[in-house]
């Protein structure tokens, strides 16, 4: 993301269907999976609603593993747990997971 973007990008979460992306002017695009595309069309239609400029979407295909399991955060920090023997708590994007 970062050569193609240029180093201008922010992660940001979006924890309901149109999360802040429907009313932020200043964004580009969007980065999506094949799951959540259909929400990635629902906040350009409301964006245009809005008289925004709709986002360009990146889709993205998300890691398996050699069983074809997806290869989540979730199920990475698990993992770590399991290898390391430390105890795993989710924390917001760009905490330490590990304690």
């Amino acid at each position: 993301l970062a050569k193609v973007a240029g180093g201008r990008f922010k992660v940001v979460r979006i924890s309901d269907t149109l999360g802040s992306a429907k009313d932020m002017e200043e964004l580009e695009a969007i980065v999506v999976s094949p799951q959540t595309l259909r929400g990635a069309l629902m906040i350009n239609h409301a964006r245009r609603r809005r008289g925004l400029q709709p986002l360009d979407i990146v889709v993205v295909r998300l890691v398996v593993d050699d069983m074809g399991r997806v290869l989540s955060s979730t199920r990475i920090r698990r993992l770590l747990e399991q290898n390391q023997g430390k105890e795993v708590t989710p924390k917001p994007w760009g905490e330490k997971a590990l304690k």
